[in-house]
């Protein structure tokens, strides 16, 4: 699974922000992918919710938050995604002013590619 912000706006140096913010999201975007996985939201749907820590070095985070569900780990996640029969599926939600430890999250209303939605 791949997650992406663009069009960050953090305060310290872009190649340091952008290290720490990926490895934030892909440790909080495996915790939640398990969780999500073995729970349901409160009205029976799925829900899979992402967040970083204070320790990403971030005060807030802007752009477009992207989960990519895969079958195969031949190749990265996002790599994945196109029109055939085998595609990965994705889904995107905008993010804007995140703050650490608030969660932006993927459910049932969330629009996704190929298939329109979790549940």
């Amino acid at each position: 699974m791949t997650i992406l912000f663009a069009r960050l706006r953090p305060r310290a140096s872009a190649v340091r922000t952008v290290v720490r913010l990926a490895a934030a999201l892909g440790a909080a975007a495996t915790v939640a992918l398990v969780g999500a996985c073995a729970t349901r939201a409160g009205n029976g749907g799925m829900r899979i919710a992402v967040s970083f820590p204070e320790s990403a070095g971030l005060s807030a985070a802007d752009g477009r938050m992207l989960v990519i569900l895969s079958t195969s780990d031949g190749q990265e996640p996002r790599f994945q995604v196109s029109d055939n029969d085998r595609t990965a599926q994705i889904f995107g939600v905008d993010v804007d002013g995140l703050k650490p430890g608030a969660e932006v999250a993927v459910g049932d209303t969330t629009v996704g590619y190929p298939i329109n939605s979790l549940s």
